[in-house]
C-alpha cells in the first residue's frame, strides 16, 4: 500500500447484535447479524428463539480534550478527568455509588390519623 501522508481511515462494517431466548429452555444469546439477515433467526429446542427487545451497543471514544465547565482547565486524559471531578466535589453520572436505601419508620399513631383523615373528608364530601 502507497503511504500518501494522510491517515486513511478504514470503513467499518456496521453489524448490529440482537439478543435471542429460547422459548423452551431460556438460554439467552447475542448474535451479530448484518441487516440483510435479520429474519434468520436461530434456533434452540428445535424451535426458533425469540427476538428481544435491547438497547443499541455503540463504542465510544474515550475522553478527548476538552475545556472545564468548572474553572476553565484543559482536561487532557481520563484520569486527570476522574481526578478534576473529585477535587471538584462531583460525580459523573453513571459511575456514581448509590447507596443502599435507610429503613425509615412512621411516628408514632401516623396510620391511624391517616385513617381517621380519610374517612373525615370521606364523611365531609357526602
Amino acid at each position: 500500500m502507497k503511504q500518501t501522508g494522510k491517515t486513511e481511515k478504514r470503513r467499518l462494517k456496521k453489524v448490529p447484535i440482537y439478543e435471542f431466548k429460547c422459548p423452551e429452555c431460556e438460554a439467552y444469546i447475542d448474535k451479530f447479524l448484518p441487516l440483510s439477515e435479520y429474519l434468520n433467526v436461530p434456533e434452540c429446542c428445535d424451535r426458533p428463539m425469540d427476538r428481544l427487545l435491547s438497547a443499541p451497543a455503540a463504542i465510544i471514544q474515550d475522553n478527548t480534550c476538552y475545556r472545564s465547565q468548572l474553572n476553565g482547565q484543559m482536561i487532557t486524559s481520563r484520569r486527570q478527568h476522574r481526578i478534576h471531578l473529585k477535587d471538584h466535589g462531583c460525580i459523573e453520572v453513571g459511575n456514581e455509588k448509590i447507596p443502599e436505601p435507610k429503613a425509615i419508620e412512621s411516628p408514632a399513631g401516623l396510620k391511624e390519623t391517616v385513617i381517621e383523615t380519610v374517612n373525615n373528608y370521606k364523611h365531609k364530601k357526602r
